[in-house]
């Protein structure tokens, strides 16, 4: 008989999830570290040189997104930020009895070492 407390867990995200949420925002090469900073804080210029500002732009937006040329980078940083920490922490306490941390900058470490394990 199979073990029916064995599940299949997928974690991660699609890069273009952040997108509806960041599109009253003008991503410039110039401000892009400063619109990291909001999420990352400190880790904000080491985020950049993982995900850089030129990084390659959208192949579609919504009418009315403010874009700018570090536009694609600031919705892939958002999408990982925001997306695959949570799937990670959800499916860490799906299988296991260890506590959440409340680390605000936990998704940053995890952003940053999931795209340099990746090179």
């Amino acid at each position: 008989m199979a073990d029916i407390s064995e599940k299949a867990l997928l974690n991660g995200y699609n890069a273009k999830e952040a997108d509806v949420f960041m599109m009253t925002y003008e991503a410039t090469a110039e401000n892009y570290e400063q619109l990291l900073s909001v999420a990352v804080g400190d880790y904000a210029s080491k985020l950049a040189k993982v995900i850089p500002a030129d990084r390659e732009q959208r192949d579609r937006h919504f009418v009315i997104d403010k874009l700018g040329d570090a536009k694609g980078a600031l919705n892939e940083a958002y999408s990982a930020l925001w997306f695959s920490y949570s799937n990670f922490v959800w499916n860490r306490y799906l299988v296991t009895d260890i506590e959440m941390i409340e680390d605000p900058n936990m998704a940053a470490h995890l952003v940053i070492d999931e795209y340099q394990n990746a090179e």
